[in-house]
């Protein structure tokens, strides 16, 4: 808790929540941070992506060390839904998604 409670206006994970031991304990921590109406962008691998359903087991992110969790649209709502962060759009497009590809999505 070394950051002060409602103080962040938006909190950004890319590809980060996918590899931490214990993503609750994160997600609650972000929530504590953020201002009311505070942003949290995330990024995560997408089990349901049309490149993950192409290639099954051989698909880049399901293997260790690296991916701790899987997620699909649904279980990542689920989890965000733990720590009372409710999502407000959710969409999937191409592995090497960039902050500005998410800002014009969310424009």
């Amino acid at each position: 808790q070394n950051f002060l409670s409602k103080t962040y206006d938006c909190v950004v994970a890319m590809h980060v929540i996918e590899h931490l031991y214990n993503p609750i304990k994160t997600l609650s921590e972000i929530y504590r941070i953020l201002t009311q109406g505070g942003i949290f962008i995330a990024i995560v691998p997408c089990v349901t992506h049309i490149k993950a359903r192409i290639n099954g087991k051989r698909w880049k992110y399901y293997h260790a060390p690296g991916h701790l969790w899987h997620f699909s649209p649904e279980t990542f709502r689920l989890l965000l839904s733990k720590v009372n962060l409710q999502p407000v759009s959710m969409f999937s497009f191409y592995n090497r998604a960039h902050l500005k590809t998410i800002a014009k999505k969310i424009d």
